[in-house]
């Protein structure tokens, strides 16, 4: 099914973010960012699946 909530619910329905697919694979394989806002468990999540690049200018 298509435009599904990337995490289970109502499990993380604390939870939002956006997930992508890499390209061409198993379907196993993604980058994500993920926040959790959950009172008191507050969190960020960046997940790349292979190389993770930051740039700060300033």
């Amino acid at each position: 099914s298509q435009n599904t909530p990337p995490w289970s619910l109502p499990a993380n329905k604390t939870q939002s973010g956006f997930l992508t697919r890499s390209a061409k694979g198993d379907g196993g394989t993604a980058n994500f960012f993920r926040f959790e806002d959950k009172a008191g468990a507050e969190q960020v999540i960046v997940h790349a699946e292979r190389n993770m690049d930051t740039e700060i200018e300033l």
